[in-house]
This record gives C-alpha cells, sequence and structure tokens, in this order.
C-alpha cells in the first residue's frame, strides 16, 4: 500500500516514467516466456531430427517419411536431399569435395535464417536493459528537483518533509533496476541458447551431408578396386 501511495503521490512525469517502466517490465516477461516455449518445441523437434538419423545409413525416402515439417527438419531434409542428388552424380573425390562445401555453404544460409527467425525481439530485451536504468534515472531527478523546488517555500526543513519526496523519487530508478535486470539477464540466455541450438542443427546437418559424401566415395573406391583387380 505504501507504493501505490507513494506512485499516488509523485508528479505525474515521475507516473508517466512509472507507468512506461511497468510497460517495459510486462514486454520483456512476455518476450522470456515466449522465448522459453519456443526453445521447448525447437529442442524437441532437434531431438526428433537425432532419433530419426542417428546410427542409421542415410536414405532419402526414409528421412523424408521420418522427419515433421518444421522450419529445422525442412532444412535438414533439403540439405541432405540436395548433397544426395548432387553427389551421386559425381565421378571423383575430388568432385565430391568440391560439391559437398558447396552444399554445406547453401544450407548455411538456410540454417542462418532460421537462426534470424528464432532471434526475433530478443534484441528488445537487451534494449529494454539499456534503457530501462535511465529512464527510472530521469524520473528520480526530475522529482527530486520537483520535491526540492516545493521546499523552496518552506521555512523550517525537517527530514519529515524531505523523505516523502526522495522517496517518491528514488521509486522511479527502483523501478528501472528492476526492470533491467531480468531483461539483461533473459537476453544473455536466450541468446546463448540460441547460439546453442543452430550449433547442434549444423552439426546434424554437416554430419548427414558428410555421410552422403562417405557413401559415394567407398563406392567410388570400390569401383576402382574391381577395376584394378581385372587389370
Amino acid at each position: 500500500m505504501g507504493i501505490l501511495s507513494s506512485i499516488g503521490h509523485a508528479t505525474l512525469f515521475v507516473q508517466i516514467v512509472v507507468f512506461m517502466l511497468v510497460s517495459l517490465s510486462i514486454l520483456s516477461w512476455a518476450v522470456i516466456v515466449w522465448k522459453i516455449k519456443t526453445f521447448l518445441s525447437i529442442n524437441l523437434i532437434i531431438e526428433n531430427i537425432l532419433s530419426a538419423t542417428l546410427g542409421q545409413r542415410i536414405r532419402i525416402s526414409e528421412l523424408k517419411t521420418n522427419l515433421g515439417e518444421s522450419h529445422a527438419e525442412k532444412i535438414i531434409f533439403n540439405s541432405v536431399s540436395l548433397a544426395g542428388q548432387k553427389i551421386t552424380k559425381c565421378e571423383s573425390i575430388e568432385e565430391i569435395t568440391h560439391v559437398e562445401r558447396l552444399v554445406k555453404e547453401s544450407s548455411a544460409s538456410s540454417i542462418y535464417t532460421f537462426k534470424a527467425s528464432i532471434d526475433r525481439f530478443t534484441s528488445s530485451l537487451a534494449t529494454i536493459a539499456l534503457i530501462a536504468p535511465y529512464i527510472g534515472l530521469l524520473g528520480t531527478v526530475w522529482g527530486l528537483l520537483d520535491a526540492f523546488q516545493n521546499l523552496a517555500d518552506v521555512k523550517v526543513v525537517t527530514f519529515q518533509t524531505v523523505a516523502p519526496s526522495i522517496v517518491e523519487a528514488l521509486f522511479a530508478t527502483a523501478i528501472g533496476l528492476f526492470v533491467a535486470i531480468p531483461a539483461s539477464a533473459g537476453f544473455n540466455v536466450i541468446s546463448k541458447q540460441s547460439s546453442q541450438m543452430v550449433g547442434k542443427l549444423t552439426m546434424i546437418n554437416d554430419s548427414l551431408i558428410n555421410q552422403v559424401s562417405q557413401i559415394k566415395c567407398s563406392s567410388i573406391q570400390e569401383k576402382k578396386g574391381r577395376l584394378l583387380r581385372n587389370d
């Protein structure tokens, strides 16, 4: 009740600052909760990709059946399909190495687009963490200026006279810090999790392309071995 009373007795400008900070806090927590749900869903998708591909010989038709329709799964299927189409036409190991590099570069752009999609609104947390303390400080400075201006007409200034105005002014800074700290922590955690998930997806993608290349390389080497034996 003391906090609400302080806000109620504050100047209009300080009340506007507090309202802005509360709005930023709601926005930051909404982004954090949304990101948590999104990352949990993506983690399940990555686990599905691993279970569909781990320890198995790559077959494009089976891969299409085992994978779903999510963005991440489409990236994996498209890159492996492209690798299969291009690498199976190669006639030498050098050509396979070249095509493999091109396919990985192509899939890297798709993975970058995927990362951009899961990083939406993440930068807003960094912005909120940066500006919230300054907005709170602005409210505090304005409140202190108003408090001292009101004290100019008071003949006897006591602590009881000054304290309420100072508390009202400092309250804006406290709210600014209360908004900035979770936003900053959320931004750091979300950025780290995003990089880890993209790293996993890249690792799976490159590993599957390597498997396609190894299968074709083995086929070429066997063919060469048979020709040498026949000679």
